[in-house]
């Protein structure tokens, strides 16, 4: 069987539902990203997915891409303002507290892209007797989602699980 060219599915566009123009496009390890861009027209937005195709292009080159050198505190404040404008202040002062009480006086001046999963094992196990589980629970969601978007960000990268 002879095997299929892939689609090119990398485009710009536009939504009903919002303003702007949104670019797609499939990364260096396979998975399709999609983001608004600050394009003022088609033109700088094509400009904007052809930068992205030379960094996945860049990252294929190079084998993996690398990552940012953001501190967990400068990558911590980004996603609080990204956090700011999707939550209600109820739940905005509650991820503020977690990160700023809990999570940065424990990772903050390190390197984002150096915390691993045995870092964060440890401080689960050093939390764990001074706090509820909920509130541990609650801590590891947001680290998590951090952690989710700091990849996105290109702060830092995301391995491959062993399975």
């Amino acid at each position: 069987m002879a095997k299929k060219a892939p689609q090119k599915r990398d485009s710009v566009y536009e939504r009903d539902d919002r303003k702007g123009f949104w670019i797609t496009w499939t990364d260096a390890q396979g998975r399709r990203r999609r983001r608004k861009t600050d394009a003022s027209n088609i033109t700088q937005a094509k400009q904007i997915l052809a930068a992205k195709r030379l960094d996945v292009e860049r990252a294929r080159m190079l084998g993996h891409t690398p990552p940012g050198k953001d501190t967990f505190e400068e990558v911590s404040e980004r996603y609080l303002k990204h956090q700011k404008a999707r939550l209600t202040p109820k739940v905005y002062d509650r991820e503020e507290g977690i990160v700023r009480k809990r999570l940065n006086p424990r990772f903050g001046a390190r390197k984002a892209a150096s915390i691993r999963k045995v870092d964060i094992q440890r401080y689960v196990t050093d939390v764990s007797a001074e706090r509820s589980a909920y509130s541990v629970q609650k801590e590891l969601v947001v680290l998590e989602h951090l952690f989710s978007l700091a990849v996105e960000w290109r702060s830092c990268q995301r391995t491959r699980r062993a399975t």
